[in-house]
């Protein structure tokens, strides 16, 4: 049987929602909520440990930063010292340590290779370095003057030879020739009465191949 309401709106009774609909409604709802508080937890709790990382960075910054001022000041003061040691190697390039010379010559002249082969002594002694540059050809001059004790001539020529073939003479290119003029060095009641005098020089090589050498033995005798 089919009815009709026939009532005006206002006074039909109101029909109840169908139970499928209302649980599909609700579960909707629920399921947003979950979803949308899932969310907010993944957000809430990424953006907190972005602020903790970011916070921790800046921690490690400001705690670098005393360390990097000072790793800033010790590289100037090594870049402060490779110019000093620069400007000290351009000095030794033009320099010459007479004061390891002259103890070299002294050696010599006291120690000879073997005991009585000659008897010198020294009456002047002088030097001097070039003042055109590391380049010039001749690195400078020593000059001495000396007495070998005794009438053999064959004395001097032993100091002369001692004096060109050793370690002293490696700075040098050129030496005078051992010669001399044979005199009286002393009064007949004493010995040696006779003696040659020399006079000797000696001239450099050039301070540039001195200063080399120097360092080429350095690195081999580094290597040992």
């Amino acid at each position: 049987m089919i009815r009709v309401n026939l009532l005006p709106l206002e006074y039909r009774k109101a029909e109840a929602t169908p139970l499928k609909q209302f649980f599909a409604t609700v579960g909707a709802v629920v399921l947003a909520a979950v979803a949308a508080s899932i969310w907010g937890w993944v957000f809430f709790t990424k953006y907190k440990k972005a602020e903790d990382d970011l916070a921790q960075v800046k921690t490690e910054i400001a705690g670098q930063k005393g360390a990097l001022e000072l790793t800033q000041k010790l590289d100037k003061k090594v870049q402060d010292l490779k110019a000093q040691f620069k400007l000290i190697d351009e000095v030794a390039k033009n320099r010459v340590v007479w004061s390891r010379k002259f103890d070299e010559l002294w050696e010599i002249v006291v120690n000879p290779r073997s005991p009585g082969r000659y008897e010198v002594w020294l009456t002047s002694l002088g030097c001097n370095s070039t003042t055109t540059g590391a380049a010039a050809k001749v690195g400078g001059q020593v000059q001495f003057v000396g007495v070998s004790a005794g009438s053999q001539v064959n004395r001097m020529a032993d100091f002369h030879e001692d004096l060109t073939t050793g370690p002293f003479f490696k700075d040098f290119g050129i030496a005078t020739p051992a010669y001399g003029t044979r005199d009286v060095i002393g009064p007949a009641n004493r010995d040696p009465k006779e003696g040659w005098n020399f006079n000797f020089i000696l001239t450099l090589k050039s301070l540039k191949d001195i200063t080399e050498a120097h360092a080429k033995a350095a690195a081999e005798a580094a290597k040992k």
